[in-house]
């Protein structure tokens, strides 16, 4: 859900200078990709594949006024009764998650210099450990 977030991110311009360098009406990552030539692929699911279809038919999440937040409940219930398909308890939880994730994603993706999600994230133990042992090399 992260990856479909962070290519449907339209990220945001602070620059003021955006209508100049900037097209009117900005595009997604996933559809700047496209345009640039690269493919925009999905990564494989091994397991609860269904689980995606119902969260896209749902929506992976609901506006309000201060901005998206993950389906609710309530939202999955009226969905469940409208479409007769019964979700178990576990899937419920699942999706609820997979939406908590794809709302987080989203608004960290609007942020212009956000790395994609499927980039591993250094620690910032790590980083600094790291940082350390290349200017050991470096002496030597």
């Amino acid at each position: 859900m992260r990856h479909a977030a962070w290519l449907a991110a339209v990220p945001a311009d602070d620059s003021s200078t955006a209508r100049v360098t900037h097209p009117a009406s900005p595009q997604s990552r996933g559809a700047q990709r496209e345009a640039a030539g690269f493919a925009v692929d999905m990564p494989p699911l091994d397991a609860a594949a269904h689980l995606v279809d119902v969260l896209w038919q749902i929506g992976p999440s609901m506006p309000t006024g201060m901005g998206a937040v993950p389906i609710s409940f309530g939202e999955m219930q009226a969905w469940q009764q409208q479409t007769g398909y019964a979700l178990g308890s576990w899937e419920v939880r699942t999706l609820r998650r997979m939406s908590a994730a794809y709302v987080a994603q989203a608004e960290e993706a609007r942020q212009r210099d956000c790395p994609p999600p499927w980039l591993a994230k250094e620690a910032p133990r790590e980083g600094a450990k790291t940082a350390r042992r290349i200017r050991a090399f470096l002496r030597d």
